[in-house]
């Protein structure tokens, strides 16, 4: 509601206490010997980013090793296993 008038609402960085600037004040703080807003706001974004798609890299991972587990699971299961022959049934007797 605040940025329609046209003030920005900021915020103390030790208490977090939110505050509005006044309308005749400038952005100080994109001045040439200080980083501007915005490039901190990249940088935590390019960070949640990373980790997002690091997360989601070892979920991938996980469901793929789990699904390979569970179908070598079942290859072995289904496969038909020859019966081991018996004393009886080769002959030697020791």
């Amino acid at each position: 509601m605040s940025s329609l008038r046209g003030r920005k609402a900021f915020r103390c960085r030790k208490c977090r206490h939110r505050f509005y600037a006044l309308a005749s004040t400038g952005l100080a703080g994109n001045g040439p010997n200080r980083p501007g807003r915005m490039i901190q706001r990249d940088k935590l974004s390019k960070q949640r980013k990373s980790r997002r798609l690091v997360r989601r890299i070892i979920t991938v991972a996980v469901v793929v090793v789990t699904f390979s587990l569970f179908s070598l699971f079942l290859h072995y299961i289904s496969m038909d296993h020859p019966p081991k022959p018996t004393d009886e049934e080769t002959g030697s007797s020791t």
